[in-house]
């Protein structure tokens, strides 16, 4: 919980320096976690939307918790990135339709890939 926190208090918009593996995706599971429960909830109190007649599973407390957890994901994903001595923007592999599948597993690769040791164009590195 302590990186979660750490992401969402001192790094909401930091989109500069490095994150390591474990920041990253102790923010994400804990932000999955969250999104998981926004939907459950949702659909138990009737919030979800409904589109042409057709209940979707998620509804106006997911749509809070994605909004606010964007920028931080952004840039926790951007600072992860950076440790693996990689530029931010090779998070628009993501985007591009014909490459989006190809490039989700690029990112995830790097994502998963231990960061380079000791200093980096980005920044210290952040286990030292």
């Amino acid at each position: 919980m302590d990186w979660y926190l750490k992401v969402m208090q001192n790094h909401y918009v930091d989109f500069k320096g490095r994150a390591r593996r474990k920041e990253f995706w102790m923010f994400a599971l804990i932000y999955f976690i969250m999104i998981v429960l926004a939907m459950v909830l949702d659909n138990m109190l009737g919030l979800n939307f409904e589109m042409e007649g057709v209940a979707m599973p998620y509804g106006y407390l997911y749509l809070f918790i994605a909004i606010t957890h964007l920028m931080p994901y952004l840039s926790v994903s951007v600072r992860r990135l950076h440790d693996c001595d990689k530029s931010g923007w090779l998070l628009l592999l993501g985007v591009v339709p014909i490459v989006n599948l190809i490039g989700a597993w690029v990112i995830l690769y790097f994502y998963c890939k231990n960061g380079t040791s000791g200093e980096n164009q980005f920044g210290l590195d952040p286990k030292a």
